[in-house]
């Protein structure tokens, strides 16, 4: 998935540890990376989090 992508990448262990840390706890989202902004900014302001995704 981030094959050409030189940055901004997390490890596969730290996904697993910030996955793990809400599968425990039963959360059903688990915001993962950068997603946890992109929540707060869609939530604040959902046209520029619209405009982010939609140039990605």
């Amino acid at each position: 998935m981030t094959k050409g992508r030189g940055k901004n990448k997390i490890s596969p262990d730290e996904l697993a540890s910030q996955f793990m840390d809400y599968f425990q706890n039963n959360r059903l989202e688990v915001p993962i990376g950068k997603v946890k902004w992109l929540k707060t900014i869609q939530r604040w302001f959902p046209s520029l989090a619209e405009r982010l995704l939609k140039n990605s």
